[in-house]
């Protein structure tokens, strides 16, 4: 400490930046709160300066980790558009041909049955799109999806 700042404050202050200094040093607690008693301060004073040191750190690793909002992205919602409407038209023309002559006669390998159950991926195709067009617009609306 310096011989001219004896006051309570200007020795916390001091043991702050000392505390700071160790732990940015990697000292562990117990260590730097002994140097700061060895300094002169209190157990009280030392241990509130570590812990000041401590929310400091935690304070601004927080801040730096926060995500910030993020607006809608409207690539997704023009994949949405597709998806959705792909799928729903393949689907419905899956099903909606499936006992044509052209299914019948082995289109794509397919007979009757197996033509709707090819509707499936597009009905998945189709979900998806929903689900991106869900997520944008609650992002949209200000909601966490």
């Amino acid at each position: 400490m310096s011989s001219g700042d004896t006051s309570r404050s200007g020795r916390l202050t001091e043991g702050r930046r000392i505390a700071a200094g160790m732990l940015a040093s990697g000292a562990k607690v117990p260590a730097v709160e002994a140097a700061l008693r060895g300094r002169g301060l209190s157990v009280a004073d030392a241990s509130a300066a570590v812990d000041r040191c401590l929310a400091g750190r935690a304070a601004a690793t927080a801040a730096a980790g926060a995500t910030p909002e993020r607006g809608v992205r409207w690539f997704r919602v023009a994949l949405g558009i597709a998806l959705t409407v792909g799928g729903a038209v393949a689907a419905y023309v899956m099903v909606a041909h499936a006992n044509e002559a052209a299914v019948d006669a082995g289109f794509l390998g397919l007979g009757t049955g197996r033509a709707k159950v090819w509707a499936a991926p597009g009905a998945g195709a189709a979900f998806v799109g929903l689900n991106l067009l869900r997520v944008e617009l609650l992002t949209w609306l200000g909601f966490d999806a």
